[in-house]
C-alpha cells in the first residue's frame, strides 16, 4: 500500500490457467476509506478498512510467447532447463 501511495502507477497481469493469452492493464491506483465504496467489498459482515481504486488507461493482450515456452501449465517441475 505504501507504493501506491508513493507512486500510483500500476500494471496488472491476468492469467487464465490453461490459456497461453494474458491480459495486461496499466493504470492508476489510489487509496480511500470512503464509507459507500467500502460497503461494496464487504464480505461475510466485515468491510475492509481501506479499498484500492483503479484507474485504468490502457489494456491490451500480452503475447503469448513466453507462456508457451515457459510451458507454465504443463506442471511438473520445469526448472530441470534452468542453469
Amino acid at each position: 500500500l505504501r507504493n501506491i501511495v508513493r507512486d500510483g502507477r500500476v500494471s496488472l497481469l491476468f492469467l487464465i490457467p490453461g490459456a497461453n493469452n494474458a491480459l495486461r492493464l496499466n493504470g492508476t491506483a489510489r487509496l480511500t476509506a470512503d464509507a459507500d465504496q467500502r460497503a461494496r467489498c464487504q464480505r461475510d459482515g466485515r468491510q475492509p478498512r481501506t479499498v484500492i481504486v483503479i484507474r485504468i488507461s490502457e489494456v491490451y493482450s500480452q503475447c503469448a510467447r513466453a507462456l508457451i515456452r515457459s510451458a507454465l501449465w504443463t506442471g511438473g517441475d520445469q526448472s530441470a532447463g534452468l542453469p
